[in-house]
Formats: C-alpha cells, structure tokens, sequence
C-alpha cells in the first residue's frame, strides 16, 4: 500500500500520524520454524544486504509484517546517505515496523488500522528481534507536521483510524506530506566537470516516463559526497551507450558533451519545483533507489 501526496490532515480524531522515514521499504515474512525473507517494493532480496532481520526468526510465529529500513548517523539522525554506504562509522540499522498484513494463518488487511496497530504492537518487536521497533503515532498529524519541520525530519504519513490495507494501491487513506521535495529520477547520461572535478562527473543528465515516453527531466551536479561521485562512475562505466535514451530530443547545450548511459539507475533528488518545460528546478542529489525500478519513476 503506497500513500498519497496531500495537504496534512485536521486534528479531528480521524486521522493518526507516524513519521515519514528516509529508508528503503521492506516487506518481511516469518514462519514458525524460523524462516525469515524479506523483499524490497521491486521484490528485490532485503536479507542479503541487511542481514539483521534475520533476528524475525525470534518472533516465532508466522507474520508478514510492513516496514522500512532506516540507518541512522553517528550524530543519530537517519539518513538515506548511510543507509547507502552501508557499514558507517558509529551509525546503527533499525526496522521500524508499521503494519501487519498477515498474523497467524490469517489475512490481516481487512481489519482497520486501528486493529491491525493492536496486533503489531503485541509482538513484541525488539532489539533482539531485527533491531526491529514499532513505529510511534501520534494522534495529531498538524503537531507531528511541526514538530519534524523543527527537528529537520523528512515529513510525515497521516492514516485513517478506520482504513483497511490496500495492497498494490495508492490510497488516499494514507497521505504523506513533506518538508522539502523530492522525487526520484532516472540517471541518463553525465557530463565532464571543470576544476576539482575535471576528467570525471560533473553533473548527471536526468529523465523521467511520461505519456510522451523516457524524456529529460535536467541535470544535477550538487549533493554529491566524493564517495558518491566514485561509486556512481563505478556503476556507469560498464552501462555506457553511443546514443541518448530519451525518446525525444535534448536541447542541444544539455546533450553537448554528454556520456550517454543506458537508463537503468534510479536516484532522489530534492528539488524547488517543475519548470513549464519539465525540468527539475535546483536539484541536488540525495542519493542512488535501488528498491525502484526505471520503469516505475514518472514525473511527480
């Protein structure tokens, strides 16, 4: 179930609050005979790059449980950027579970939120299991919308008390609100840099779907770590193409020069806003998805 962007609901009672977390969104299963698997929103293995879910098999009892997968700095906040880095000097890895879609043989997606909350909370998730905890919620989404704006936190996700899960969709029953814009894209080609980074990248040219199909989107040349910059040419080198990948044209100053990739990475950027031309406005690099898929990223 994926939320929706919206304005942060009322106070009312209706709606319940959680924290919109900067991680990768992982599905894990577990059995009773201590079978652990755990797959990204593309289906991808989760276990194998972050082995310490398999402590789930502590819960002995077969669940499926929703949740994301968030590193913290060693200045104890999360960040997407560790979590790509993985191990960081004094960081940590914890799940923070959110839901429960099957408890005991039985479905769980058709009780409410309010009623599936109940049942995740009386596992007993701990350190001890995955480094796994419960995601807090509070009963005003406007105060927690404040209170992440002062503490620099990404945003947050209101929920409907009465809400069923829905899986597969994107639900309004589910709205998420954040501090500053992001989306993903998918990496296009680069482009030489001057000064400190002469010979290697200097910006990445960006494209997204549209109904027109794979179109540029501009570039990014900020937000970039020196060890982003060394692992991005690392993951470019052997995708290089001698055509672009777009279906319609690049202004010619944007293709001049560029190094054409085959479109297959998929990164965030923080942006101000979509020009009329559909370009992205001051973008700066938040880091590589590779819980998305190419095909997946649309202009949002």
């Amino acid at each position: 179930m994926l939320a929706t962007a919206g304005p942060v609901p009322l106070d009312g009672g209706e709606w319940v609050a959680e924290v919109k977390w900067d991680g990768y969104r992982v599905i894990t299963a577990v059995t009773t005979a201590g079978d652990v698997r755990a797959w990204t929103r593309n289906e991808k293995d989760a276990l194998g790059r972050f082995p310490m879910l398999a402590g789930l098999q502590a819960l002995a009892r077969d669940v499926v449980i929703d949740a994301e997968v968030v590193a913290f700095g060693a200045d104890g906040r999360p960040s997407f950027e560790a979590l790509q880095q993985w191990p960081v000097p004094g960081g940590a890895l914890a799940l923070i579970a959110f839901d429960v879609l099957h408890l005991d043989g039985e479905p769980t997606v058709g009780l409410t939120y309010d009623e599936r909350r109940d049942l995740l909370v009386g596992l007993g998730l701990s350190h001890e299991t995955g480094h796994a905890q419960v995601a807090d919620v509070h009963g005003s989404p406007q105060e927690l919308w404040a209170a992440t704006k002062e503490l620099g936190l990404e945003g947050i996700v209101a929920k409907r008390r009465d809400s069923r899960y829905e899986p597969g969709r994107r639900s309004r029953a589910w709205i998420k609100a954040k501090h500053v814009r992001e989306t993903e894209v998918v990496v296009a080609g680069w482009k030489e840099g001057d000064g400190g980074r002469a010979g290697r990248i200097g910006s990445l040219l960006l494209g997204v779907h549209t109904d027109d199909g794979f179109v540029f989107a501009g570039h990014v040349g900020t937000g970039f770590t020196e060890r982003a910059l060394a692992d991005m040419s690392r993951r470019l080198a052997p995708l290089h193409r001698n055509t672009s990948p777009y279906d319609t044209p690049v202004p010619r100053a944007d293709a001049k020069g560029a190094q054409w990739v085959e479109p297959v990475l998929v990164g965030t950027v923080a942006y101000t806003e979509w020009t009329s031309d559909g370009r992205l406005r001051h973008p700066s690099w938040k880091g590589l998805r590779e819980d998305i898929e190419a095909s997946e990223v649309t202009r949002g």
